[in-house]
């Protein structure tokens, strides 16, 4: 079976250890893969042309069929790229797994809704995972599924975009194994709780904004110095330049973004 999905990115908001503030996703290309699946008695899958991503694919569908109770064998293999000399790792991941996901469900002549694939998801890969960086995947895969620009913040707490151009945007550079720099505890309760207020407040402002008319790079390209503000002083990441910004994927780690202008 042949797939064409979208590939998207966190474009604001920043996962706050410990927060549920909501997110601006957005495609900004896609990716054309061919999924075959087959019964078999020792479930195994092959990733072909996708060496970055290779171990956690394989990892997923593993967990995939090991928690559907299925024995089946797969083969994803890359077939096309459009839209970006190099793709965010973290949306990536969420286009790929999605597919996965859905391919399963094709195989066994099912429809599946996209918020239940969401939630199967996080089910399978994010058990673990701390629930502000479980958001970040959450957004990713339901602008997949959907194809559009949303606004995020848990399955019952979505606005999408219908009719909004998502902001055009170069990837950089991909850093893994980040951690927070400081805590609820080393700040205080109150100046914790205020930074991610600020962050969440931003998010949900750019959003209406977004809702009224405005493009999406100008409302972006507003709110910008606070996303940044915020990465630094959780993370320590700091842009290489004005128009770009770190925008987080899998957990704990970011692929730099650029806005074109």
């Amino acid at each position: 079976m042949r797939f064409r999905a979208p590939i998207p990115i966190v474009i604001l908001g920043v996962p706050i250890p410990g927060s549920e503030n909501p997110l601006l996703a957005s495609p900004i290309a896609s990716i054309t893969v061919d999924i075959d699946i087959w019964e078999c008695s020792n479930p195994s899958a092959n990733i072909v042309g996708l060496k970055d991503l290779e171990s956690a694919l394989v990892d997923f569908w593993f967990k995939l069929t090991r928690g559907l109770g299925l024995k089946l064998c797969s083969t994803l293999s890359l077939y096309n790229v459009e839209g970006v000399m190099r793709p965010p790792l973290g949306g990536l991941y969420a286009s790929l797994t999605s597919l996965t996901l859905y391919a399963v469900h094709r195989f066994h002549g099912d429809l599946a809704q996209a918020l239940d694939m969401v939630e199967t998801a996080s089910l399978i890969d994010l058990v673990d995972v701390d629930v502000s960086w479980r958001l970040v995947l959450e957004a990713l895969r339901y602008s997949t599924l959907r194809g559009k620009p949303l606004a995020y913040r848990g399955p019952l707490e979505v606005y999408v975009f219908e009719n909004t151009e998502p902001a055009k945007v170069n990837v950089g550079a991909h850093v893994e194994g980040v951690k927070s720099v400081l805590s609820r505890d080393s700040l205080g309760y109150n100046v914790y709780g205020a930074l991610i207020h600020l962050m969440g407040e931003a998010v949900l402002e750019a959003s209406a904004r977004i809702r009224d008319g405005l493009k999406f790079k100008d409302v972006i390209t507003i709110f910008k110095p606070i996303h940044d503000g915020v990465t630094l002083t959780v993370y320590n990441l700091k842009p290489s330049s004005d128009n770009c910004l770190w925008s987080p994927g899998t957990p704990w780690a970011f692929d730099e973004v650029c806005l074109v202008v």
